[in-house]
């Protein structure tokens, strides 16, 4: 009897013993996380090789995390790897169905792979999640221009706006629409708010030059950048030089060239946009539609300067007045040969 009450006083002590406390399944999650913010934080810089060296550290931590395959999706994206985007999105959405975010990343892909039709339809699903995802709005804006529905556009963009004034690419997004209806006074007000919250971007910059240009009397068509703090070194740098009479247009052209093919053809459509608007600011409407054609010959439709080459055409074959001036009309089959880059 006695032997049975001590046994049950020892089974008793050691059931109060404490517990082997798991320390990776309780910091791993912390780790995880922290890799995940320093890959975004990387993003933001551009360095998108340490990006996704931390997300790939990450998903060591945090196999199953949507959020750290979400995320290393927006590196993907910013290197042009559109099927290794889709790929992580596609994954992120197999663990969480719900994730906005990821639908919004994949229609960009997509959209980078000139699926127009497959980027809408995911970016609709994504503001069907989340009716106030402000990133979702001003991309779908970016479909609609391409489609040259300035109407819903502009509309999107607003949106965007009104969710977040702060968002810089959606003012940028908005004054590149105004740009391509041949509002150059209203793109410049637009792009002077992007500048202002992203004094640094180069894209944001050189829309910005783009609009003073064309606002501007012709002997102003030197003007200098709108900002100094712009890195010229960077993408679409070169064009600003070019504007600002810095850089000569075989030097830029020969920065188009990349390992990446899809990045190699957006950058020409832009280099080609710019010296069309160069030549055109400059009175010279045959060279102007010369390049205008060569931009939109490279079929870099997820690109806003194929838009707005297509929108100088339809003014330059409608109008044969003032370069600023805006005209509605269209050149006949214009359309099918955005549709279809490979018609003569």
């Amino acid at each position: 009897m006695f032997r049975n009450w001590l046994r049950s006083i020892r089974q008793a002590i050691r059931s109060l013993e404490p517990k082997p406390f798991d320390t990776y399944a309780v910091y791993a999650p912390r780790v995880a996380a922290a890799l995940s913010r320093r890959g975004y934080n990387l993003c933001l810089e551009g360095d998108l090789e340490g990006a996704l060296q931390a997300f790939n550290e990450a998903l060591v931590y945090a196999p199953k995390s949507a959020v750290v395959f979400n995320n290393r999706a927006c590196a993907f994206l910013e290197q042009c790897e559109y099927d290794r985007a889709i790929q992580d999105c596609n994954t992120a959405l197999g663990i969480d169905p719900a994730l906005a975010s990821a639908f919004c990343n994949r229609g960009s892909a997509h959209l980078g792979k000139l699926d127009l039709q497959q980027g809408a339809e995911d970016y609709d699903r994504c503001l069907s999640l989340d009716p106030n995802y402000s990133v979702a709005y001003s991309n779908r804006s970016f479909v609609s221009l391409v489609a040259a529905d300035f109407e819903r556009a502009v509309q999107d963009c607003d949106h965007a706006i009104t969710l977040d004034p702060s968002y810089s690419l959606a003012h940028r997004n908005r004054g590149a629409i105004a740009f391509c209806q041949g509002r150059f006074d209203e793109a410049e007000k637009h792009l002077g708010v992007a500048a202002e919250l992203d004094p640094k971007a180069p894209e944001i910059g050189l829309w910005l030059h783009l609009a003073q240009l064309r606002t501007a009397e012709p002997e102003a068509s030197e003007l200098n950048p709108p900002s100094a703090m712009l890195d010229l070194t960077k993408w679409p740098g070169p064009l600003v030089s070019l504007l600002s009479g810095s850089a000569e247009e075989q030097t830029v052209l020969s920065a188009t060239k990349d390992a990446n093919p899809d990045k190699e053809r957006g950058q020409l459509c832009g280099a080609y946009f710019v010296i069309g608007e160069k030549a055109l600011i400059n009175g010279d409407r045959e060279r102007a539609r010369l390049y205008f054609r060569k931009s939109l010959e490279t079929g870099a439709i997820n690109y806003l300067e194929c838009s707005a080459a297509k929108a100088e055409l339809d003014r330059l074959d409608g109008d044969t007045r003032d370069p600023k001036a805006p005209n509605s009309e269209e050149e006949p089959g214009l359309k099918e040969k955005i549709a279809n880059p490979d018609l003569p």
